[in-house]
């Protein structure tokens, strides 16, 4: 007989459930939707990389099967009216199964990704409910029908969402990796912003000019090396022997060095693990917790047994994705011609710690924000994720027969000029419509007071609870101070869901009252006004509440029913809505959210020093700038 209306109903709403935690997973993926907890590196991301991230041969992800299936099983379901054949019985059993399986893989894996155990509780009750009602063949044909034509359909979508997906990305690894390779076949050139020189005359071609005061910059390579040591092609990767993405690229690599005889190879380490890392303890992120180990485990290999020592230690670590157990390292060991005692001793010594330590702040110094990271001769190898991008590098650069140089040659920029490097070379993106444009500084592009000029426009997507939106904030409004050709945009971005449907979740609950008192302002007392309200509510985020911000309304001189009145208007609603659809259709992840000339920033901040104030400098100017000042504050 059919199961009760209330387990049809419980039923129901599991399989919508699972569903929807499934699918907000897909979003994440495709990334269409930032998760609270499932950005970079972190569990969620651990769970789609591991081995159970995708579905075996077919290389698909797992959220997208789970998608595909809760679908289907709702649509089955439904089409039963209640009934439960046995076909459905059998099924949901193996998909409880199957979430059994991933929930171990998860507690063995260390990580909890609390969307997937979202989707697997719901599972597994809706397995109990099923179990626990009687089969009945009845209509069992419409539920099967229900069942694939849903499978089918949602699959074939996916697909097709998937492989678009795919496509957009590797058009813009493409990108890069062109980049790059342009970089690199490029002549020698002086750094970008060098400012050891600042102000300089220029010196004729080929001049080599000489910095008695500062020391020489040591080689870029790692502390063991594959291959020559003057080579036409160098490279170095920094890479953690946990990272997927590193395995690929290690590789790649390998393959490389067994074709070819101008080519070397060296290996810095960046263990994406809090017990060695200070970025990791700093961004809370563990997500790789024997990284570490494995790094001082290359070390100690080298310490005892020279480079060859290490290079046999790194190959079985990159084979074991750099875990191990106690049992394992020490069989490992004795397979590799290791003393087994002494290099347990010298791998838990303070000098492979700070060995792994200094790699990890050279990473840092240069700029990592991710594994691996890739260089040749010296120039970042972006685009690594384009089909066999490492070896196509390499042929070209070849193509252009370098000279065997040493690592002496090969500089790369530092973290600050990478980060303005990274901004320069995004694409001009078209933003849409401000539908309640309110700026200050330069008049805009083409207006009469800018045509003499070259105008900087800074738009800047951001929340008035938001820390960071107010130091972003601040910075940007000194520039426009202090100069007369920067116009800066202030977009909202609430990060509430009652007025802004593109935010994931509500942080912030009066960044809505905020933005709807800016845009009040402007409605009610024009451009002014709306930046007079804007200060003071940047100034006093920590007490943003209706209270205070109806005072500062009347301390402006609004009148307070037509101020509220004008809070509330549809007009106002649509154009924070507006705002964050803007926002969201170009990518947003994070706030605050900044555009410079139309080109996205990936960093606006480093420590004290003024990212954000060089990278106006530069679009105002059309130049590299040289102040490196710290930005204070």
């Amino acid at each position: 007989m059919p199961v009760s209306r209330a387990a049809w109903w419980l039923g129901l709403v599991l399989l919508l459930a699972a569903a929807a935690a499934s699918g907000m997973l897909v979003l994440q993926h495709l990334g269409s939707l930032e998760l609270p907890g499932c950005g970079f590196r972190s569990d969620c991301a651990r769970a789609a990389n591991s081995a159970w991230g995708k579905v075996p041969i077919l290389a698909w992800p797992t959220s997208h099967l789970g998608l595909a299936y809760f679908l289907a099983l709702s649509a089955a379901w439904i089409a039963g009216r209640g009934a439960a054949p046995r076909w459905l019985r059998i099924l949901a059993v193996l998909g409880a199964f199957a979430s059994v399986v991933l929930v171990l893989a998860m507690v063995f894996g260390g990580y909890f990704c609390r969307y997937c155990l979202a989707v697997h509780v719901a599972n597994l009750l809706f397995a109990g409910v099923l179990v626990a009602t009687p089969a009945r063949p009845a209509r069992s044909r419409g539920t099967g029908v229900a069942f694939a034509a849903i499978a089918v359909g949602s699959t074939m979508a996916l697909a097709l969402v998937e492989s678009s997906t795919a496509e957009r990305r590797t058009k813009v690894s493409e990108a890069e990796l062109k980049r790059s390779i342009a970089d690199m076949v490029a002549p020698p050139a002086a750094p970008d912003g060098a400012t050891e020189n600042a102000g300089a005359p220029s010196d004729p071609p080929n001049a080599v000019v000489e910095a008695p005061s500062a020391p020489p910059a040591p080689p870029f390579t790692g502390r063991y090396r594959i291959g020559p040591e003057a080579a036409p092609i160098r490279i170095v990767i920094i890479s953690d022997y946990q990272c997927p993405d590193c395995r690929l690229i290690e590789t790649q690599a390998q393959a490389i060095l067994a074709e070819r005889t101008d080519v070397s190879l060296s290996a810095k380490q960046f263990p994406f693990c809090t017990d060695c890392n200070s970025a990791a303890r700093a961004a809370n992120m563990n997500p790789h917790p024997n990284a570490c180990w494995a790094a001082r485990a290359a070390e100690t290999a080298g310490i005892l047994g020279g480079n060859d020592g290490f290079w046999r230690m790194h190959h079985w670590l990159f084979q074991r994705r750099g875990a191990f157990t106690d049992a394992e390292i020490r069989a490992g060991l004795v397979q590799l011609g290791f003393d087994v005692e002494p290099f347990l001793r010298t791998m838990q010594s303070e000098e492979t710690l700070a060995r792994v330590q200094a790699d990890v702040q050279e990473a840092v110094e240069l700029g990592l924000w991710q594994t691996p990271m890739i260089f040749i001769n010296g120039v970042e190898l972006l685009g690594w994720m384009a089909p066999d991008a490492l070896r196509r590098a390499v042929e070209q650069v070849a193509a252009t027969h370098p000279p065997p140089r040493t690592a002496v040659a090969d500089h790369p920029p530092p973290a600050f000029e990478k980060r303005v490097r990274d901004w320069r070379e995004q694409p001009v993106r078209s933003l849409p419509a401000d539908l309640t444009p309110n700026a200050i500084g330069a008049g805009p592009t083409g207006s009469p007071e800018s045509r003499e000029s070259r105008v900087a426009e800074v738009v800047v997507w951001g929340d008035y609870e938001e820390p960071y939106t107010a130091e972003l904030d601040r910075r940007v409004r000194a520039v426009v101070e202090q100069t007369e050709d920067v116009r800066y945009t202030f977009r909202h971005y609430p990060v509430n869901r009652s007025c802004n449907p593109s935010a994931a979740r509500t942080l912030h609950d009066d960044a809505c009252a905020a933005a709807q008192a800016a845009e009040a302002a402007g409605a009610l007392g024009g451009n002014d006004a709306y930046w007079r309200l804007h200060d003071w509510m940047m100034a006093h985020q920590d007490t943003l509440d209706a209270t205070s911000l109806a005072a500062a309304a009347a301390e402006l001189g609004f009148d307070a029913e037509a101020f509220a009145a004008a809070m509330s208007s549809p007009q106002v609603a649509e154009a924070i809505r507006a705002d964050g659809a803007a926002a969201k259709s170009l990518g947003l992840r994070s706030i605050p959210f900044v555009f410079v000339n139309g080109k996205f920033v990936p960093f606006w901040r480093k420590d004290n020093e003024p990212l954000i104030e060089r990278i106006i400098d530069e679009a105002r100017t059309g130049r590299a700038g040289t102040t490196r000042e710290p930005a204070g504050g």
